[in-house]
Formats: structure tokens, sequence, C-alpha cells
């Protein structure tokens, strides 16, 4: 048989195991998204577009790649504005029910102008991806140029005042694990309109309310380059007895919150590791500064004490659960009167014993800009120890009087504090502590600072 007859014999062959070799990614698909189905409704475009149950529908998904469905590697774009009713938990919002998978993660890809709304979206999001609801990892949310997701409606005065979110990111307790996922280029505005900024407001239904919330067992997210405003938190979450890897918060503007970042993991299984907070703005707590402590407002409850940046942990004796990177980010305003803590507060809020040890924060690099008196630029609460804080700038306000306490550092650590490279302007006092008469008993070296103004 001649080489030529060979090769037509088993060019099919040929073709069909170099067709089926190929990566996922090289015949990725896209699928276009309305609130309801547009033209053919065959998902090829804006103007043909599937509807959002279609896209809520696990069937429509697949892992290994099928034609026809949702696989690693596509892209869902979602087109124009999608209006979804107040709390609804079960149709009300975009559940991801796939995974995609290493190199070739699914997009869920906003096109120009399209915007997520609800009077009031329930605390489970408006997107989200939930381990137990099929979405497993490798999964990316982009904002595109101008994605949105807001709250119309809930807030001080407003129709609704109730527990919000806008992304949630979660796995499944402590049993599984949602890995590699990536939330960017989103503005997410309104999930609640305080307007607690007068000595006699007493609006405190906003507690719940989270621009963008991960928790349980995750492992390699990524929240990056978003726009979060007017919640109780920004971006929070929590590894309460669960474990976390790898998570990285950057490039981030979060203004009007009272927390503008909240991580916490109570329970003595709870176990972080490679947590990095860095390069993100932080401003703006007007609204949030009351209700608060009764010497300033009015005999209400200290429901919202603000911060810029707060972390906290149980502990487990002996071994700390949570040593977060704090760097490169730039926090300034006015925390507020009320019950102003600090631009960064690193404690651990459900001690197990007071004798063993919680946290360890690693903060460096920040630039810390404020005119309010009272409240330490960083403040290390109980229980933590080892703290490292280099290299920062701290400027406190251009008015300040001798007599108001106005700390630039605040600490009742247990332990094996560092202070190194950093500058102090315009405080009343360099370092105060609390629950302790003699500093030197938790500050292991504290060197090349200036201090001055």
């Amino acid at each position: 048989m001649s080489n030529i007859c060979k090769i037509k014999r088993f060019l099919p062959m040929i073709l069909f195991l170099t067709i089926f070799s190929l990566p996922e990614r090289s015949w990725a698909a896209d699928f276009y998204m309305t609130q309801t189905q547009a033209g053919s409704n065959d998902g090829s475009s804006c103007v043909n577009a599937h509807a959002a149950t279609w896209f809520n529908t696990a069937a429509n998904w697949a892992n290994p790649k099928q034609a026809g469905k949702v696989g690693p590697g596509d892209t869902v774009h979602l087109c124009g504005t999608f209006t979804f009713p107040a709390n609804d938990s079960s149709n009300g919002l975009l559940k991801i029910p796939g995974s995609g998978s290493a190199g070739s993660p699914i997009t869920i890809l906003f096109e120009a102008g399209a915007k997520l709304q609800s009077p009031q979206f329930s605390t489970n999001g408006a997107i989200m991806c939930h381990w137990y609801w099929g979405c497993h990892g490798n999964v990316m949310i982009d904002g595109g140029t101008d994605g949105i997701i807001e709250n119309t409606a809930n807030g001080t005065g407003l129709a609704y005042h109730a527990a919000s979110t806008g992304v949630v990111v979660s796995g499944w307790s402590n049993l599984q694990t949602t890995s590699n996922v990536e939330v960017k280029n989103l503005t997410i505005r309104n999930i609640y309109l305080n307007l607690g900024s007068s000595p006699t407001a007493s609006d405190t239904d906003g507690q719940s309310t989270t621009g963008i919330s991960i928790g349980d067992n995750l492992a390699n997210i990524s929240i990056h380059n978003n726009t979060v405003s007017n919640s109780r938190t920004g971006i929070g979450g929590t590894f309460d007895g669960s474990t976390w890897d790898n998570i990285d918060i950057y490039n981030n503007y979060i203004n009007d919150h009272c927390w503008g970042m909240s991580i916490a993991g109570l329970s003595p299984s709870s176990k972080a590791t490679n947590v990095k907070i860095h390069n993100n703005e932080i401003t703006d707590w007007l609204t949030w500064q009351c209700p608060a402590d009764a010497r300033y407002c009015n005999d209400k409850t200290d429901v919202y004490h603000t911060d810029g940046i707060i972390t906290w942990s149980g502990n487990i004796p002996g071994t700390p659960v949570y040593a977060p990177l704090i760097y490169n980010n730039y926090i300034h305003g006015n925390l507020g009167n009320g019950s102003a803590t600090g631009f960064i507060y690193c404690t651990v809020g459900n001690p197990i014993a007071n004798t063993t040890s919680g946290s360890e924060c690693i903060i460096f690099n920040n630039l810390l800009v404020g005119e309010d008196a009272g409240a330490g630029r960083v403040w290390f609460g109980g229980n933590t120890e080892n703290n490292k804080l280099y290299n920062n700038t701290f400027i406190g306000p251009s008015s300040n009087p001798s007599s108001t306490f106005n700390p630039c550092i605040i600490s009742s650590s247990l332990g094996g504090d560092i202070y190194k490279n950093n500058i102090c302007m315009n405080f009343s006092q360099v370092f105060a502590t609390q629950w302790a008469n003699d500093p030197a008993q938790f500050i292991a070296a504290m060197d090349d600072n200036a201090f001055y103004t």
C-alpha cells in the first residue's frame, strides 16, 4: 500500500484524535443573557439572548464541556438591566451552578451598561458563587467597563430596612472548598443607605449589609479593582470554623461604610493563611457614625464602631490562627465621633482565655491620614501578639490640642510587638496602652521611628 493510501486510510482517526485532544479553551463558547429572553432566544447575542432563568438552571451547565452548555473556558455575557424583586433569595439573584477547570475558568461578564438591581437583594446577593449550588471554583465575575450591582430602596427612610449583600463567594461550611474565584471591575453601591451622622440617629437596621462577602472554606480568591460604597461592610468575610488559603484583596476603592473591610474567624478550628490586603483606598465614615456610645450619640446602643480595616479571630492556645499582611493601603478621612476605633484594628473578638494567643498582624507601607481625634491610626487589641508595624506613615489632625487623647498607636497585645521605621505626625501621644500600665511588657522592639508635631 502506498504512503498516500495509508494517510487517506488513517486521516479520519488523526482528525478525531487531534480535535478531541485540543484544550477546552480552544473551543470556548459565548452565551448572552438578558432578564427575559430576547429575539431567537439562542444566546448568540444580546438581541437573541437567553433569560435569567436559563442561567440558574443547572442542566444548562456542564463540566466536562458539552456543546450548547456553559462549561470551562466559556463566557456568559450579561446584557442590559436586570431588576429582581426585593429579598428574593431563590429567584431574585444569579446563582452560578457550574465550575470551570484549571486554566479554563467560566467568566461572567457584564457588557457595557449592564446592571443588576433590586429594591433590596437578600443576603444571598445579586450574584452567588457557592459550593452547595455547584460553583466549586475556577470562576471569574468581571464587571467589565461599568458593571453595576445596586439596591434601590434599602436604607434609612426608604421602603426596606434589611440585611443585604451584593456578591457572595462561599465554600460549604467546613466541608468543601470553593477555589480559584476572581471578582473584579464591579461597582457595588447603595446596599444600605444609612443616614446616621446626627446625634439623634436611631437606624440600626443596616448591620448585616455587605458589598462583597466571602466565607467558609476558600482557596485562591482574588477581589480587586472594585468600587464598593454604602453598606455596613465594604468587603468582608468569615472563616469561622473553616480554612482560608491565599486570599488576595487589592486595588479596591471603598467608601461610605462603617467598616471598609472586616475579616473574622471566631472558632477554635478557624485557620487562615496567606491573607493579603493591599493597595486599597478606604475613606468616608460619615453616615455610619451613630448610633454609638452614649457620650456622643444620645444614649443609643453602640452598634457602629467605625474602622478602616478590622480583623479579628478566636484563639487556638499557643497558635495564631490569622497573620494577615496589610500593606500599601491609603486610608484617609474622619472616623467620626461615635465609637471610632482605628484606621486599622487588629484584635480578638471571642477570646477563649485571656492568656492564649490569637492574631498576629503584619502591617507595613501604609499611609493613614485623618482629622479625627480619639482613635488610633493602628490599634492592636487584646490577645493579639507578635504584631509587626513597619514603614508606615501616620498623620493626625492638623489642629491637635495637647489635652486631647489622640494617640498614634494603641495596643493591649500579649507581647512580642515590633514597631520600626514608622512616622507619627500631629498626635497628642505617640503610644497608648489599654489594660496595661507598662508598654515594656509587650513591646519587643521600637526602633528608628520618627515622631513630631
